[in-house]
């Protein structure tokens, strides 16, 4: 595979990333990744600020992954086995792309 191959891919990934975020995400993390969105304001505990805030699980996209597949026990962060798992991955790689972005 050649490098502009895996940038088009790495940049197809992201935009349904940001895809999946805005429909399954953005609800309880904000639009801004802040964790103020609409639902998260009623959560105890509060969603983590996915820019600022220190991951439990981890930031790496696998570690990512996991909670967003599992969810975190104890937390308001539930499992998001219901999306695919191309789409959890997705969802993974945009957190962290968003991460290095801030």
């Amino acid at each position: 595979m050649n490098s502009s191959a895996a940038t088009e891919n790495e940049i197809k990934q992201i935009s349904t990333g940001k895809a999946v975020y805005k429909t399954a995400c953005m609800t309880c993390h904000g639009e801004n990744f802040d964790g103020r969105g609409d639902a998260g304001k009623y959560l105890k505990p509060p969603p983590r600020n996915l820019v600022t805030d220190p991951f439990i699980a981890g930031d790496s996209a696998l570690e990512i992954y996991a909670t967003v597949t599992n969810g975190l026990k104890g937390k308001a962060m539930p499992s998001f086995k219901l999306l695919s798992e191309s789409d959890r991955q997705a969802v993974s790689a945009y957190i962290v792309f968003v991460r290095l972005k801030k």
